[in-house]
């Protein structure tokens, strides 16, 4: 079962799409201009999903469908949705695995390197300090849950949950 399966078999995807587009999630970007590599981390608070489904729907679909590379009109929203969920399916094509191996800060480590730009929030012009995402709670909890969603040569996707948060990592290469 792939990511989307997995969500799906807990949570009707287009329904709870409709129900959660509202919700935002903070998120860091970190870009390592000579790797052409950059990093993205989703940080939710557990108050606003009630589940790691609905979390990761969230953090999948509704960031896509919101800061995606395309703008659409209300009417033409369900055209985009679909072609969206077409293009994640594609994307996630891998079993969904539940993640031993590699905790948040680990990754954060391995991928996070020395980056030329840090962002957050989709407010690229505006750069930060990688201190930034370092200070976040999150890093600091255990973990109570762990998928990994991708693991492949560019591109890498991890599914935390914590006490307080969800958290999505996710590195990849323009490769």
């Amino acid at each position: 079962m792939n990511a989307l399966e997995f969500i799906e078999k807990k949570i009707p995807l287009i329904e709870s799409y409709n129900k959660l587009k509202s919700i935002d999630v903070l998120v860091y970007h970190t870009q390592v201009k000579k790797m052409e590599s950059g990093s993205s981390i989703w940080i939710l608070n557990k108050d606003k999903a009630n589940s790691l489904e609905e979390a990761m729907l969230i953090q999948i679909l509704v960031d896509e469908m919101k800061y995606g590379n395309y703008h659409f009109t209300e009417k033409d929203e369900n055209k985009v949705l679909n072609l969206n969920l077409n293009l994640l399916k594609h994307k996630y094509n891998c079993e969904i695995q539940i993640n031993k191996d590699k905790d948040l800060k680990m990754l954060f480590a391995d991928y996070c390197k020395e980056p030329d730009v840090v962002t957050m929030n989709y407010d690229w012009p505006n750069q930060i300090s990688i201190d930034r995402i370092k200070n976040e709670p999150c890093f600091n909890e255990n973990i109570i849950k762990s998928y990994v969603l991708l693991n492949e040569w560019n591109d890498v996707d991890y599914i935390f949950e914590t006490d307080n948060y969800y958290i999505r990592f996710n590195w990849g290469t323009a490769a």
